[in-house]
């Protein structure tokens, strides 16, 4: 293999930063991508996903919840609280802190743009924004660009891959600005509605041994590996039929599952271990698709990682496919 040096390599690095600049000038003509399938879903993509502007989120909470947040973030406690989203008032909302290493590493340089998940059904039962059940703010503290998630969803939707839309918002909490978010699209239930007419189960993997706290974060900056595999099933790697083997998976189910859905991931698992029946088992074309733009996009704080996390599995009767999540850390940023 020949190594990219020289005029060749001068010349990939150019055709690199002309893709870059390409999707940039895609994103802000304002093409979201996706697949709108109905109703309520076509509401909020069009809403607060509309990227031809940067929208506005104006959180009002009480003082006192604001100052402990503010005092408390890694404790991600959930508070009660107000949102006007481009003028359109949702009260009653759940507001929090958000985020894993990203958290603990914007405390320990004593900064408070936080990232924030809002809850619209939280306290209010069925309450959505138009459709939306969650939103997410992403700081971007690791993406000094702002713009790498936004593009990878982008890329990944233009592929063919379900992704999460994404926009630009300026964020207030109680008056006081917070900055520029990328907002984001929780991959819940009114994602399967957008994309999949509400069919199948979402799980959101995470490694056991991936839970930060204090004692780890110090770990970690003493030069400790962040590798982890608590055997959990993060791996995708069947063990046996018993779902109590697999915790890393079903202890994060993200929609409704059920001991039948449970089964069926294990008995695919089961099949990807033998190599058997595979395309009854797994949507293979997402499933290429997925790794073909993950791999691309260099991202290593994921399933190609050390880390096990930061990957969607998906579910629908009987068959296993791959989504993408969270990419502020691609293009080579995660070492």
């Amino acid at each position: 293999m020949a190594r990219c040096g020289g005029e060749g390599g001068n010349k990939m690095k150019r055709i690199a930063f002309s893709l870059l600049v390409l999707f940039a000038i895609v994103l802000a003509v304002g093409c979201s991508g996706g697949n709108n399938s109905g109703g309520d879903a076509d509401q909020y993509a069009e809403l607060v996903f509309d990227n031809t502007r940067v929208h506005t989120v104006e959180v009002t909470m009480s003082e006192e919840d604001r100052a402990d947040q503010l005092a408390n973030p890694k404790d991600k406690t959930k508070y009660e609280a107000d949102v006007v989203i481009d003028g359109e008032e949702i009260k009653d909302v759940c507001f929090h802190t958000k985020g894993n290493s990203s958290l603990y590493f914007m405390v320990d340089a004593g900064k408070d743009k936080y990232s924030y998940k809002i809850n619209f059904g939280k306290y209010v039962e069925d309450q959505t924004f138009h459709g939306l059940d969650e939103l997410n703010l992403q700081n971007n503290f690791v993406d000094a660009s702002s713009i790498k998630e936004s593009m990878a969803y982008w890329l990944f939707n233009r592929m063919g891959v379900d992704a999460p839309l994404s926009s630009y918002v300026w964020l207030t909490v109680n008056g006081e600005d917070q900055g520029l978010y990328t907002a984001i699209e929780e991959i819940k239930d009114s994602f399967l509605d957008r994309v999949a007419d509400g069919e199948g189960t979402i799980y959101k993997p995470e490694d056991g041994g991936m839970g930060l706290n204090d004692e780890e974060m110090e770990r970690l900056k003493a030069g400790s590996s962040a590798a982890h595999d608590g055997g959990g099933g993060a791996d995708l790697a069947y063990k046996d039929d018993d779902e109590e083997s697999y915790p890393d998976i079903f202890e994060n189910a993200e929609t409704d599952d059920d001991v039948q859905t449970r089964a069926r991931v294990i008995r695919s698992l089961k099949a990807l271990s033998e190599r058997n029946d595979l395309s009854k088992y797994l949507d293979t074309a997402e499933i290429i698709r997925y790794f073909a733009v993950h791999d691309y996009l260099v991202a290593y704080d994921s399933y190609t990682g050390a880390m096990l996390h930061n990957y969607i599995l998906y579910e629908n009767d009987g068959r296993l496919a791959m989504l993408p999540w969270d990419y502020d850390a691609a293009f080579g940023s995660f070492p």
